[in-house]
């Protein structure tokens, strides 16, 4: 494809976007959803180049940076600041999707708008990352402008979290839905690392995205330490452990999507199954499962679910790496351990 051919996968969605260009059909209100980290935002940006473009040779656009135009606005939560080189990384390293999109900046965005006509693009586009990290009065803000937008003006909003979307605001766009990358695309991203392929493919469910940010990571280094001291009941190693990444919530992040591979692991293996996430340390993870209940993992498989929810609703770190540690303990926990998770208190 020409505007899309050198992003990987997407092949329906990239077809879908490419033929509004052509035809010049675009909605006001387009709403671009899927799971994070598979390349919608990377995508959305070479769309809003092109919706901008007034020149249509499709190179001269893929070339301009519209960071530098005062046609594109460019919405991210709240302190959060842009990324430095927007065509490597459209989304900056250090995003924080705990973060809200206030009332304040979508007053901002109407102000911006108020003016009729663009400075020097073919449209003024509104870029929201993500969407869902808009507040529910931000959201309500919204309404007026997605039911009468100004004349050449397209809203996106990228959205992992559907659900995190007020019906009345759903309902005003158009929404294009994006899946994993498959296995056959994943592979031809260079990643630069030692870490199999297929295990990398795996940990982050075809998603690029997390894949980089768990090679980045720590992890690696101590899921083995911490499934050891899961079996030696060493709580206190794991408090310790604990109170070193409480501060870095894109480390709890990282250590909750680690947890859950390890209890996804448990269950396969328990059913006799081989193709495991944590390959390289299959060994590690059947001594976990024998000094484990089947039950527990299933456990720990919730815990990390409602873990990943919790931090995605701004609940304490704490409260976070606490729960991940119930399926091996009793209501009690806290108090009988009090000394070894003194981090728990401060």
């Amino acid at each position: 494809m020409r505007l899309f051919g050198d992003i990987l996968g997407h092949e329906r969605e990239k077809l879908i976007l490419e033929r509004m260009i052509e035809q010049d059909e675009i909605p006001d209100f387009l709403i671009f959803e899927g799971p994070s980290g598979i390349g919608k935002s990377t995508i959305a940006y070479r769309f809003c180049k092109y919706l901008m473009c007034k020149d249509n040779n499709y190179e001269a656009c893929k070339n301009t940076n519209i960071f530098t135009s005062p046609d594109f606005i460019y919405v991210l939560p709240d302190g959060v600041n842009p990324p430095l080189s927007p065509e490597i990384f459209i989304r900056p390293r250090e995003f924080d999707s705990t973060k809200f999109i206030k009332i304040e900046q979508v007053k901002d965005i109407k102000k911006r708008l108020s003016r009729s006509g663009t400075f020097s693009a073919k449209r003024r586009v509104v870029l929201v990352l993500n969407g869902e990290n808009l507040n529910h009065e931000a959201q309500n803000s919204l309404l007026k402008l997605l039911e009468e937008p100004p004349p050449k003006t397209v809203i996106i909003f990228v959205v992992s979290l559907l659900r995190a979307i007020l019906p009345t605001v759903l309902s005003r766009g158009k929404q294009i839905s994006f899946n994993p990358v498959p296995y056959s695309e994943f592979i031809k991203y260079p990643f630069n690392t030692d870490v199999s392929t297929l295990m990398l493919f795996k940990m982050s469910e075809g998603s690029i995205g997390k894949a980089k940010k768990i090679i980045e990571s720590w992890i690696f280094e101590i899921r083995s330490e911490f499934i050891g001291h899961l079996i030696d009941r060493n709580f206190k190693a794991i408090g310790e452990l604990f109170s070193e990444i409480t501060g870095d919530r894109n480390a709890v992040h990282s250590f909750v999507d680690m947890y859950g591979t390890i209890a996804h692991d448990m269950l396969l293996l328990y059913d006799m199954k081989k193709s495991i996430m944590n390959l390289d340390i299959k060994d590690k993870i059947l001594k976990l499962s024998g000094a484990f209940s089947r039950a527990t993992a299933r456990d720990m498989l919730d815990m990390a679910f409602i873990s990943e929810k919790y931090l995605k609703s701004n609940v304490n770190s704490k409260v976070v790496l606490a729960l991940l540690l119930k399926p091996f303990t009793d209501n009690n926990f806290r108090d009988r351990f009090r000394q070894q998770f003194e981090f728990f208190y401060e």
